[in-house]
């Protein structure tokens, strides 16, 4: 019988007002529930801070409003939120449901002022308190999988120390890659990542980055990638949309620095100055969507490039289904999820050498040029245009599902389980 299993994000698990947090770990929950394994979740929110509430009360004996969220509480309001912040963690959970996976959902709280060197604390403490509500209505797990080490890691080693329950850890956070892990945090991330029964990493690169900052011992470290989407696998098989005069390029993910949409705007517009026929369509939010806009118009791409804005999971397999190439210029990327959606929908890609797609990505897959390098980039997207026929639809599907498919991470997943619960006896 397979065995329980209690997911661990980082991030919060599908909170309302983002439908991409947690995702990559929803992909897993539902591959191993369809495969038979119980499978819960635990979901943490930092929420309001111990200064916060002292300033806030502060403020009220002053006859001032705090400006912050805790406006509107009065001093007895807010000296009941303390205690309960200190002394009631419990009061905070709520019970949800997504896809058939229970989650416990906790509000966290952070015992010092935000930042990355202390903001585990309080998140910590919460997450025990949500472990034993699950437990307490959903039995016992058998194994934890924690999703990053900071600060799921954390939290399931000091289960894992109280409970006896062993854990594996999968990092696929840009974080170690970026540089914004606190080194005074590397100690403890270290000691969380040895006592996992394996570190999964989900590209090599970001396994050697973790074994040359955290020093840990590279056969302690696995790779498993990134799982496909199961909507985009069981969405109806790719149709090859009519023969027309032009070609479309889709870019997909958030309007942030590390997305690098500017390099692509100046590679597209090198590659193809004032051709109509060639389009760019670009899906996503963020903060730089005023300045990618403006960006465009300086390059007169005005009748070239589409902004699409946020899209829905269907919306991204329809986009998917009626591009002719995907193109992903990310400077950092740990794997590129987005980039075995569109193999597994037919299409070839261009991806970048940047920590992630370079593990993966071959020259039957489409083209890999270095990050940030407009030029390389520009010569990627010209041959692309030309060469995308060339590419067998049927044969990216069939090769990505192989390699990333539900089946394929769900047997991997199965023997990193089988090896700490047999280890932990």
């Amino acid at each position: 019988m397979p065995p329980h299993v209690l997911i661990i994000p980082s991030e919060e698990f599908l909170p309302p007002e983002s439908h991409l947090a947690g995702i990559f770990q929803l992909h897993q929950a539902n591959a191993l529930a369809a495969a038979g394994f119980k499978v819960g979740v635990i979901s943490l929110r930092l929420a309001v801070s111990v200064p916060m509430i002292f300033r806030s009360g502060f403020y009220r004996l002053a006859g001032r409003t705090p400006g912050n969220a805790l406006d509107g509480r009065s001093i007895p309001e807010l000296a009941t939120l303390l205690k309960r912040k200190l002394m009631e963690p419990e009061s905070f959970i709520k019970y949800d449901e997504i896809d058939t996976i229970p989650v416990i959902r906790a509000e966290a709280f952070y015992f010092f002022p935000p930042s990355p060197l202390t903001d585990h604390i309080g998140w910590t403490r919460s997450g025990v308190a949500a472990f034993k509500a699950y437990s307490e209505r959903f039995g016992r797990p058998d194994v934890i999988h924690a999703h990053n080490l900071n600060p799921a890691g954390l939290l399931a080693h000091r289960i894992s120390k109280e409970q006896r329950i062993p854990f594996i850890v999968t990092e696929h956070s840009t974080f170690f890659a970026r540089g914004l892990v606190p080194q005074a945090l590397f100690g403890r991330l270290r000691e969380a990542a040895e006592a996992a029964s394996t570190v999964a990493v989900v590209s090599p690169p970001l396994g050697k980055i973790l074994e040359r900052q955290l020093k840990l011992d590279p056969s302690h470290i696995q790779w498993v990638p990134n799982v496909i989407d199961p909507l985009v696998v069981a969405a109806p098989a790719a149709t090859h949309p009519p023969p027309r005069d032009g070609f479309d390029f889709l870019c997909i993910g958030n309007l942030i620095p590390v997305k690098n949409h500017a390099v692509l705007l100046n590679a597209f517009h090198r590659a193809f100055p004032e051709d109509p026929r060639v389009k760019l369509r670009i899906g996503g939010d963020g903060p730089l969507e005023e300045e990618l806009k403006e960006l465009a118009n300086q390059l007169g791409l005005e009748k070239q490039v589409d902004f699409l804005g946020r899209l829905s999971r269907e919306q991204v397999i329809e986009e998917l289904d009626n591009c002719d190439a995907l193109v992903l210029p990310s400077s950092i990327e740990t794997f590129g999820v987005v980039l075995i959606e569109a193999l597994v929908r037919g299409k070839p890609v261009v991806a970048t050498r940047c920590g992630g797609p370079e593990a993966f990505i071959g020259e039957d897959d489409g083209l890999v040029v270095a990050a940030d390098d407009v030029t390389e980039l520009s010569l990627a997207l010209s041959t692309m245009k030309d060469r995308a026929a060339s590419y067998d639809p049927d044969q990216l599907r069939s090769r990505a599902l192989a390699r990333f498919g539900p089946e394929r991470l769900v047997e991997n997943l199965t023997k990193l389980y089988d090896n700490a619960i047999a280890a932990n006896v």
